[in-house]
């Protein structure tokens, strides 16, 4: 019976994220169509929810929408309760930022994410709907340009955003709160491999404090942007300024990186802005691409996905699932965050290693397509008609 029935494939929202949610459900519904599924895919900033109700979809898919959460008008009663089939709403951040946000929660309702740890942070903290791993896919780009003739030897297309910035909001607090504060950066900083929650769980039992339940999960919601947008802008600054110093020069995009400490230095190269539809390109005519996780530990992103699909050589900090799912040196090349020469090495090594970003492609290309994950996602819909 589900087989016979359309899914309805909300259009991410173009504002977030320098489009991306607008990019990964248009190559959804692209994978989705490919596969021979009928999808209804429809734009919220254009279209009315209400035409949707009480109609029956073998899935409602969606990027990060928060209107999940919404009361149908003038009941206690989830809009999304007349909607009949399995929602699917991917999470792209730590599973903390969307805390608060559960006094109305539909039946059926489920999240993909892309790094398992938060899929064992929402198991074990938000018992009112399920969580399965499922990350982005990578998307080729048009056309190939041969390694040779490529422009940049190394790119990176993230901005420069000073590290500082989250610390400042904790200015004026009381004393007891700057503790844990300081506390929790230093821990983040000498332990880089613990998880956004593993490194707040070692520093309350290193100062001997027991949280839990609702202040636990408040806490942490305060406290996670010191993790993907303090500690590990820090940790970018200072990969890509050893890299400079070593020689390696680099091409950015966009004014930010002027206001970078090391913006006169010579091998920094720096460009005109991006807008997200030109970022493949820059991967299409780079050798090497630079990629920097947020606080993603066991995780892989589009980033990676779409430099390997462009036979661009991917370079990051390590996680869980890189380690277990490609093979350093061979088809990537991964660094430890705390050892950062490494990465000078591994760069140096294979700045022109051609075979190493077919191999990249050849990996991506089977298991890490849209297409794949289109498939992956009509697997998990079966499952859970089941």
């Amino acid at each position: 019976m589900a087989d016979k029935l359309p899914i309805l494939l909300f259009a991410g929202d173009a504002r977030l994220c320098y489009g991306i949610f607008r990019s990964f459900s248009n190559q959804l519904y692209k994978a989705l169509l490919s596969l021979g599924e009928d999808v209804i895919y429809t734009d919220i900033e254009k279209d009315e929810l209400f035409p949707y109700l009480g109609k029956k979809y073998k899935a409602i898919i969606a990027f990060e929408e928060r209107f999940f959460y919404s009361f149908f008008p003038n009941t206690t009663t989830p809009l999304f309760d007349y909607v009949d089939g399995p929602i699917l709403n991917f999470w792209v951040d730590h599973p903390i930022t969307f805390y608060g946000m559960f006094d109305c929660i539909p039946s059926n309702y489920h999240i993909l994410t892309l790094d398992r740890n938060y899929v064992d942070f929402i198991h074990k903290y938000y018992t009112d709907f399920d969580a399965y791993f499922l990350p982005p896919g990578g998307i080729a780009p048009e056309r190939i340009i041969p390694f040779s003739e490529r422009k940049y030897n190394l790119s990176f297309v993230g901005t420069y955003i000073d590290w500082k910035i989250p610390l400042e909001k904790f200015n004026g607090c009381d004393e007891n709160t700057l503790e844990i504060v300081h506390k929790y950066v230093d821990c983040l900083i000498s332990n880089c491999t613990l998880s956004t929650e593993d490194a707040f769980n070692k520093v309350l039992l290193d100062i001997g404090a027991e949280v839990t339940g609702k202040l636990y999960l408040e806490t942490l919601a305060k406290l996670r942007p010191l993790a993907d947008r303090c500690v590990a802008r820090l940790f970018r600054e200072n990969i890509i300024d050893t890299l400079l110093q070593n020689d390696i020069s680099i091409d950015v995009f966009g004014d930010s990186w002027n206001k970078a400490p090391f913006a006169d230095n010579p091998n920094l190269h720096i460009h005109e802005e991006l807008s997200a539809a030109d970022i493949s390109k820059i991967y299409a005519d780079s050798k090497m691409s630079l990629n920097i996780m947020g606080w993603h530990k066991d995780s892989i992103t589009e980033r990676i996905l779409d430099t390997m699909l462009s036979e661009s050589i991917v370079i990051s900090d390590e996680t869980g699932y890189l380690r277990e799912n490609f093979k350093n040196e061979k088809d990537i090349l991964l660094f430890p965050l705390d050892n950062i020469d490494e990465a000078v090495r591994l760069i140096k090594k294979h700045s022109n290693d051609y075979e190493l970003a077919v191999n990249g492609y050849k990996k991506a290309i089977q298991k890490h397509t849209w297409k794949q994950r289109a498939k992956e996602i009509l697997e998990l819909i079966d499952k859970l008609e089941n």
